[in-house]
């Protein structure tokens, strides 16, 4: 089974993280496409993480507008740091193919990552630049992954969407418009629920 894996704090998920999932998912038509959301990221401040019930139930809001998305609580239920090369290796069962969508940072960081080199060997990588100008960066970094490391990377060109979730965590909290950066639907959410104030 072909499977792609999008891990990440997903603090909140937003229309950035969106639309890189849709276009990943089309390009890939893979038979399940996942959203991970992390317990603790090995890569980032925890101080402003919200529950993971949260950050689970707006998961679940946003796969319900990607083609056979769905959500996995694997990484929260185990508990403990969220390293990557431990969800390949769960998800790897049964010879499934593995495609980890993961962020143009996170891609340039990969040999910070816990047992890089494996990672490298059992999935594919796929990234694409966040920010206007890191094509260049990106595309530099990938030769590099595929010649030392044999790595399988797949650099997509989609349209950039420049947003964070960091950003968004600001203008929330200073009751500014988060309009075209969250799904409406999430957007409610985050009030009902008074997050990220």
């Amino acid at each position: 089974m072909k499977l792609a894996i999008f891990g990440g704090t997903f603090n909140p998920i937003h229309n950035g993280h969106i639309a890189l999932a849709r276009n990943f998912s089309a390009l890939l038509k893979p038979d399940v496409f996942l959203f991970m959301p992390a317990n603790i990221p090995p890569h980032k401040s925890a101080a402003e993480l919200i529950s993971a019930y949260h950050r689970l139930a707006m998961c679940e809001i946003a796969a319900q507008k990607i083609h056979n998305c769905t959500v996995s609580d694997y990484e929260i239920t185990k508990e403990g740091t969220s390293y990557t090369i431990d969800t390949i290796g769960h998800f790897k069962q049964n010879g499934n193919e593995i495609y980890l969508i993961i962020g143009a940072d996170m891609l340039l960081s990969m040999e910070t990552w816990k047992n890089a080199p494996r990672i490298m060997e059992r999935a594919v990588l796929c990234a694409a630049a966040r920010e206007n100008g890191q094509a260049e960066q990106l595309q530099t970094y990938t030769a590099y992954l595929e010649s030392k490391y044999g790595a399988k990377v797949i650099l997509a060109d989609f349209p950039v969407l420049e947003m964070s979730s960091e950003e968004i965590r600001g203008r929330i909290r200073q009751g500014q418009s988060c309009d075209g950066m969250l799904l409406a639907e999430i957007g409610e959410y985050i009030k009902e629920h008074n997050l990220y104030k």
